[in-house]
């Protein structure tokens, strides 16, 4: 059942490795005014800081913060953080 509090999410996925860590690039496509991407890592242990690819610009860390969930995304009142 379609939740109406709910937009539907699209997003291009693009998974690769690095130096033996696996890395998750979301990108969001229909969240406006510009195209959202989010790195997501896989750890096996929460304590591990895996080393990031230099090839990439990561703006910031944002675990653990509710907007940048694709469930909160989702929300048809969503506004990007500043």
């Amino acid at each position: 059942m379609r939740d109406p509090k709910k937009n539907k999410i699209m997003k291009i996925r693009q998974c690769f490795t690095f130096d033996r860590q696996y890395f998750i690039v979301e990108t969001f496509k229909n969240l406006d005014p510009y195209y959202i991407s989010i790195l997501r890592v896989e750890t096996t242990n929460e304590t591990h800081n895996p080393k990031l690819p230099t090839y990439l610009d990561v703006l910031r860390e944002v675990t653990g913060e509710d907007h940048y969930e694709t469930w909160f995304m989702a929300n048809i009142d969503y506004k990007m953080p500043d």
